[in-house]
Parts: structure tokens; C-alpha cells; sequence
């Protein structure tokens, strides 16, 4: 026995069962909307633009919550796309990472704008104390997000780039966090470690900047800081 359930993009299906309160054994999900959808009882996300997504429960629950929203990492979903389906099964169904959906419409348009460019910034952040700050990456405007994919640090500055009235002191630890209330990185180079990439892949809210915060063992230090990021 199998019921389906139909919910616009961005609205969440809460306590759904099939009639008669049945166990429930499996479920897929036809997702053709830009939410991700968390399955509360699985702890399991269908991501968007995805059809033919199943699982199998471990037990024989009665009754689940489809919460449409972000994804698992904070990855950005929208109300875009057409209504989701939710099918419930009292028999097993199999597992399936499910087929991307929309061919050369809204799904192959969302895995687009999804994925857009990489970016680069790289700036030198000049210790004329112990602290500093500076903007790194400015706000994209159009309800977009920072998505920050990799940072890096590197003491010193860049062959061929003369920085007046500057030199670097030894011995140096140099802390960075970079942040805008929603991400938070914190990377540490040295004499030691002169060069550090760290991968980060979160978003910052919409509208907003992100700006490099930095903390030197002396003054007169100069520190390279790059990123790759993207526009969504």
C-alpha cells in the first residue's frame, strides 16, 4: 500500500501518514523544487531538482516530517520549481540517490546558477600594530551570498610588490579569523608555517561583506590572504 503527498516549494509536510496509521517501510520522493528536504525521522536530506530519491526506514514508524529548506552544510535552497511529491510505502523500497530533474529546464537552470564561476581575491594585509582589519570580499548586492570555498595565508608579500616604509620581523605568529557574524575562520601562519590553505565551503547571509580580521606577534608585518569563492 502507497499514498502520496503534494506540497508547494518551501512548505513543509508535517506528520504525513498513510491512512489508517499503517507502518511504514519506505518512502520517495519526486523533488522537482530548489529546496533540499530533510526527512526528520532518517536525518536524511532529498536535494532539490532531484526525482526517483528513496530509503528504506529501519523501523516501522506511522508517521514523518518533510521540513523544505537549506541543505545539510547550510548549501542554499530556494522556492523556485514546481511542487514536491512525497510517496509513503508500507513495503520496502531501496535506496537511490534519485536522477537530476528539469533536463534542459528549471533543474539544469538551478545546478547552474548553483555552480556558478569561481572567483579569486587576494589582499595584503599591512600590521602597523598587533591588529588590523580590512575588507576582503565586498557585498554582492541582488539578495546574493559570499559562498567561501577555500582561504589561504602567506607571510610576506608577493614577488615584485613594494610596500613602502614596510618590513617583517622575525620571529612572527600571525592569527587571522575572518568572519561576518555567520562564518568564522581561524588560520595561523608563521616562520615555521609560512603558507596555509584551509577549505571552508559555507555561506554568508545575503547582502553582506565579508571582512579579514588579523593579529600579529609584532608589527610590522605583511601577510598575504586569498580566497576562492563564488556569487550564488
Amino acid at each position: 500500500m502507497k499514498q502520496s503527498f503534494t506540497a508547494n516549494p518551501g512548505v513543509s509536510l508535517t506528520s504525513i501518514q498513510i491512512r489508517g496509521g499503517v507502518p511504514l517501510h519506505g518512502i520517495v520522493i519526486d523533488n522537482p523544487s530548489g529546496n533540499w528536504l530533510f526527512v526528520v525521522e532518517l536525518l536524511d536530506y532529498c536535494p532539490p531538482y532531484t526525482l526517483g530519491w528513496s530509503r528504506d526506514f529501519d523501523y516501522a514508524g506511522s508517521a514523518i516530517t518533510i521540513r523544505a529548506g537549506n541543505g545539510p552544510s547550510g548549501q542554499v535552497g530556494t522556492n523556485a520549481g514546481d511542487a514536491y511529491t512525497v510517496t509513503l510505502n508500507t513495503d520496502p523500497v531501496g535506496f537511490s540517490a534519485g536522477n537530476v530533474s528539469g533536463g534542459g529546464g528549471s533543474g539544469s537552470s538551478f545546478i547552474q546558477n548553483f555552480t556558478p564561476t569561481l572567483s579569486n581575491v587576494t589582499v595584503i594585509l599591512c600590521f602597523t600594530s598587533t591588529f588590523n582589519h580590512i575588507g576582503f570580499i565586498a557585498n554582492p548586492g541582488g539578495n546574493k551570498r559570499i559562498r567561501l570555498l577555500t582561504v589561504f595565508a602567506h607571510l610576506g608579500i608577493p614577488a615584485g610588490v613594494a610596500i613602502v616604509g614596510r618590513t617583517w620581523r622575525s620571529p612572527c605568529n600571525v592569527a587571522f579569523i575572518s568572519f561576518d557574524g555567520a562564518i568564522s575562520v581561524y588560520l595561523r601562519v608563521s616562520e615555521a608555517t609560512p603558507f596555509v590553505v584551509m577549505p571552508v565551503n559555507m555561506d554568508t547571509t545575503p547582502n553582506t561583506s565579508l571582512d579579514l580580521w588579523g593579529q600579529a606577534d609584532w608589527a610590522d608585518t605583511n601577510v598575504t590572504m586569498g580566497a576562492i569563492y563564488q556569487l550564488i
